[in-house]
Parts: C-alpha cells; structure tokens; sequence
C-alpha cells in the first residue's frame, strides 16, 4: 500500500526555520511553530508536499486540517529574490502636491480596503491587484523608487502608523495610485519566534533594510 502524498491545504503555507518548522494558517490568521519538526523534513515547494515527517505529527496536523492527503501538486514554487538593496540610507525626498494627494487617498482607501478585513481578504485584495498591474519579480524602476522613498517622507504625517501589515498594505495602496506593484512578502524566524512582512521589488526592499528582512525566512509572496 502506498503512501499517501501529505500536501498542505490551499490556505496553508509553510517554511522550515533551521530544524524548526513554520505553518501559516491565512484563513485563521494564525501561525503555529513546530520545533525540530523541520529536522530532516524534505518541503517540495512546488506542490508545498511535505516528506520526512513524523506519523504522530502527521495525524496531528490533519486533524487541524494543516495537512491533507492529495495525489498531485497544487502549487506554484514560492519564489522571491534574495533581498540586497534597500532604500533606508541617504535623504528622503521633498514631495510634490500630487505624491501627497494620492497618500491621502492611499489612506481614505484603507477604511474599505484593510479596516474591519480579515487577512485572508486582505491576500487576496493584493493578488487581485498584482494580476491588474503587473507581473510578479520585475525589477525596480526609477519610478518606482521614487515612489517608495516618497511614501517613507510622508508616512509621518499619517494618524496611523500601524505595524508591519499596515503599513505594507498602505504602501501597496500607495503604489496602486500611480499604477504601480510590488511583491508583498511574508517571513518568519524562531527562538524567539517572530513574523514579519514588507515589499520588495526584485531583490530591492522599498519599505525596510535588508538587515532586518534577512533574519526571515520567506513563507508568503503575494
């Protein structure tokens, strides 16, 4: 009798932190960090199959349906560059009437587009967006840059800073107002553990430096 293929469900996504294994539930909004599970486990990101892992873990998880039995991969590979620039050095720039206008519209937009969301709306609110305006890993362009910097210089006149998710989302509106997009990138790390998100646009990271995103493994690119 063959064994069945374990593949994680569509809303579940996982990353393997040294021997620590990482779920994300986008449908909970939770994440659950399963220590020394990620030792000698074999992660197929094409179908997200999960191989090496122990029996008794296995009827865990699929008895909180983070893992199902499934023939076939369902997935596309997970892929996001390697982040190596940033923006967080140097000056910002002096912005213009109409960069902030469209940050003010960035923020009306997000009593519609985030306040009240569960994540999983949210994920797919950005994944509507990045099919209408542009293909995933293109390389960051002038405007693009300019754009990001742009949104750092007036993000302190915002009456709401937010954390991490806000403030990606904002940049996604913001970026959207001048037709625009960016990867939405999701990682992890343990002990202790910690989530974290930010955009990048190729290996370049608009909204944060590469010292900080570089302690995270990637789990979700929207």
């Amino acid at each position: 009798m063959s064994h069945p293929n374990w593949q994680l469900p569509p809303a579940v996504y996982a990353a393997v932190y040294g021997d620590d294994l990482v779920l994300l539930d986008t449908a909970r909004d939770a994440y659950f960090c399963l220590p020394d599970a990620g030792a000698g486990l074999r992660l197929e990101f094409a179908g997200h199959a999960l191989e090496g892992l122990d029996p008794d873990l296995i009827a865990e998880l699929a008895a909180m349906d983070l893992l199902r039995a499934g023939e076939a991969p369902t997935r596309a590979p997970l892929s996001v560059a390697a982040p190596i620039l940033d923006l967080m050095s140097g000056s910002l720039p002096k912005t213009d009437w109409t960069e902030a206008a469209d940050f003010a519209g960035a923020l009306a937009a997000m009593t519609w587009t985030y306040y009240r969301r569960p994540f999983a709306r949210l994920l797919a609110s950005a994944l509507a967006r990045r099919g209408r305006l542009g293909a995933r890993d293109a390389p960051a362009s002038a405007i693009l840059e300019r754009r990001a910097l742009a949104y750092r210089a007036l993000l302190p006149w915002s009456p709401v800073q937010g954390a991490c998710l806000f403030q990606a989302f904002l940049l996604l509106e913001f970026l959207g107002q001048a037709g625009l997009a960016a990867d939405w990138v999701f990682g992890v790390r343990t002990w202790p553990f910690s989530a974290h998100c930010w955009l990048q646009a190729g290996p370049l990271v608009l909204n944060d430096s590469v010292e900080r995103v570089s302690a995270y493994r990637p789990i979700l690119v929207v």
